[in-house]
């Protein structure tokens, strides 16, 4: 069984304003897969891929966006397992 990954990208434009953009899914290429059919293409450049591992400082900045259940599924993950979404802030 392929373990979770998150693919994820942090996108700070004017300074006033952040985008984060997040999807998981099993192993790395199903996490890649699924960012690159939901996000904007302008999005692909800064993607990152990584385990879906806590202790790694840029997990743990990203995970405060990630709803609760779906951490918790992602720890003992079985089937098809998939996520994605998007967080935009603008204070300008």
């Amino acid at each position: 069984m392929s373990t979770p990954h998150v693919a994820f990208c942090e996108y700070y434009a004017t300074g006033e304003g952040v985008t984060v953009l997040i999807a998981i899914g099993l192993g790395p290429q199903h996490a890649d897969e699924l960012f690159r059919e939901r996000a904007d293409s302008f999005f692909h450049r800064d993607i990152k891929v990584k385990p879906l591992d806590l202790s790694d400082t840029d997990v743990q900045r990203i995970a405060k966006w990630i709803p609760e259940p779906v951490l918790e599924a992602a720890k003992e993950p079985s089937g098809r397992l998939q996520y994605y979404g998007e967080f935009h802030l603008n204070r300008s």
